[in-house]
């Protein structure tokens, strides 16, 4: 496996939150410049495409997506709310890949009072050209101070169950970065920088964490895409392995 380029997103939607209006979701994922791009609060109306379906298909990126349905609308910006009514909207999370996905699955996390959504993550299996697999795993945790501890705790225990193969863990955490690294100690964490409001960002609570077998590098924070989140972008490849090495010289 060649270093690939990972990058994720919380889209809003794809509402401009200063405008209350879309934006161009396929020119911000194109703008990632990404071999797989891990995307948040993505958005199916009830008429009409979701965004960053059109967005896959316009790319070539093939997708897979995980519903995390919600009780009722109030938090969602007011287009949503005028298209979609209180209830009924469907929004998730997904990943788009150049490469295919040969299989996906998700992880739960316990209800907390007074978050709506059911929060949960996708996990998509993306087999490599030299036959590992890779485990894209994006989450988007609860943003209700009391319950996001114990989500972090349940996403670390669970994606440590992946340890067969290597993982990637990119999402909205609602988190600062020093709890999410102690949570996933022995992980790195190639992005460190503000990444919300976009506007005027003062924290960074969109991550990227890459497991031991792996090196990620290039880890950045992106300019405004459109978003109330900036998105961040890293590259990973295996650690090289100095005994292989040696015996194919």
């Amino acid at each position: 496996m060649d270093g690939l380029t990972i990058a994720s997103l919380n889209l809003r939607f794809g509402i401009d939150p200063t405008t209350e209006q879309p934006y161009d979701v396929t020119a911000a994922i194109d703008g990632l410049d990404a071999d797989i791009v891990a995307v948040q609060e993505v958005w199916r109306p009830k008429s009409g495409p979701a965004a960053h379906r059109v967005a896959a298909e316009q790319l070539g990126y093939h997708v897979v997506e995980l519903a995390l349905p919600r009780a009722h609308n109030r938090t969602s910006p007011p287009l949503v709310q005028a298209r979609d009514g209180m209830h009924g909207t469907w929004w998730g999370v997904a990943v788009l890949s150049r490469t295919p996905v040969v299989d996906h699955s998700e992880l739960a996390f316990r209800p907390i009072a007074f978050d709506a959504a059911e929060r949960r993550a996708l996990v998509a299996a993306i087999e490599l050209d030299d036959g590992n697999r890779l485990h894209v795993v994006t989450p988007h945790l609860t943003y209700r101070l009391w319950g996001s501890a114990s989500h972090l705790r349940s996403l670390a225990r669970q994606v440590r169950q992946l340890r067969d193969h290597h993982t990637v863990l990119l999402g909205d955490f609602n988190m600062w970065g020093p709890p999410v690294g102690l949570a996933l100690a022995g992980w790195s964490r190639p992005v460190r920088g503000r990444t919300w409001p976009a506007n005027r960002p003062h924290s960074q609570i969109d991550h990227i964490l890459v497991s031991p077998s792996l090196a990620a590098s290039h880890g950045a924070v992106l300019p405004s895409v459109g978003s109330d989140h900036r998105p961040v972008r890293a590259v990973i490849r295996p650690h090289r392995d100095p005994a292989r090495e040696t015996l194919h010289r």
